[in-house]
């Protein structure tokens, strides 16, 4: 993790402390309340700490992380894991049974083939079909204290919710410290703990992919996570079709073909990361059923000519009571 950032110090016209670091591939902020200078700089220090421990044990891009050493060993050896370990594969197969499969962290190796970074073009449907053949939560061996992926080439990858769970678990340390406000913003996946010293909530802004870095509408939210997931950012064009990051590991091919987002507000950001994506994979009308299943989550769907929300999306809409 590069730190680029921390703002000791209070921020006298709202009351908050204020953090801001790099981590996961994103810039992070946090914004809390505190008794006391020294309270708000321990706190500080616990979350950095804990964000540094986190990437370095589940990222897949640092070759020493958990992640990385039970990938090389796909095929070979079970590698050894903690109880915290453990808990996280555990939430990989609750997430993987609640979305009915639409989920699976082992869709490494078609990301990997579809890297956009790199490619500009569509990979064959060979490779595609090769690609697909790896994939499958279900294969993944798992005791109390390994992991093993039975096929060479099998492949997890945690970015589908970690950053989000990331999210949820500073929001524990949050209320651990108790702490009444905050709200935590990792790139856009957002908690908001209690409300802000100036308002009845916490504003979050829902970007707009038709313009980028600008907000399409604004929630108010208290005790509540919000998650985007869009195919515009990361993505290429051929043959007049768009090619979106989000891919449909069932069939091999990223999910959708125009440009879409969709926005989730749930108790918790894993639960509201993992619906919006699935909302891209599923489409809209499925996606919003999804969400509607999911208990007090609400959901928007946005494509490029449509606009899809759940029943009571709009009840979280934030109004300017002044």
């Amino acid at each position: 993790m590069n730190t680029t950032e921390t703002l000791p110090g209070t921020d006298f016209n709202s009351g908050l402390f204020k953090l801001k670091f790099r981590a996961m591939g994103t810039v992070c902020h946090l914004a809390y309340t505190s008794g006391s200078l020294r309270e708000a700089e321990d706190f500080r220090g616990a979350v950095l700490e804990f964000v540094r421990a986190y990437e370095k044990r589940y990222s897949r891009y640092d070759p020493d992380s958990l992640v990385s050493a039970i990938n090389r060993a796909a095929g070979s050896h079970p590698v050894g894991i903690t109880a915290e370990d453990s808990a996280m594969f555990d939430l990989c197969a609750s997430l993987h049974f609640i979305t009915d499969g639409v989920f699976d962290p082992t869709a490494l190796p078609l990301a990997k083939l579809w890297d956009f970074r790199t490619r500009k073009s569509v990979p064959s449907s060979g490779a595609i079909q090769e690609a697909v053949k790896k994939v499958g939560w279900s294969r993944v061996e798992r005791t109390s204290d390994s992991l093993f992926l039975p096929e060479e080439g099998m492949a997890i990858d945690l970015g589908g919710f970690g950053k989000e769970y990331a999210v949820d678990r500073v929001a524990g340390m949050v209320r651990d410290a108790g702490i009444s406000a905050a709200l935590v913003d990792f790139g856009g996946d957002v908690f908001a703990v209690g409300h802000p010293p100036d308002a009845d909530t916490w504003r979050v802004g829902v970007e707009d992919f038709k313009n980028p870095g600008k907000p399409f509408c604004l929630l108010g939210v208290g005790d509540l996570a919000v998650a985007t997931s869009g195919n515009y950012l990361r993505s290429f064009e051929s043959d007049g079709r768009l090619y979106g990051h989000i891919i449909d590991h069932r069939r091999g091919y990223p999910a959708c073909d125009t440009p879409a987002s969709a926005t989730v507000v749930a108790g918790s950001c894993t639960e509201a990361g993992v619906l919006a994506t699935c909302a891209i994979i599923e489409g809209p009308r499925e996606g919003l059923s999804r969400i509607e299943g999911v208990y007090g989550a609400e959901g928007c769907f946005r494509g490029a000519e449509s606009l899809y929300t759940t029943n009571h999306f709009s009840n979280h809409a934030y109004r300017d009571e002044n």
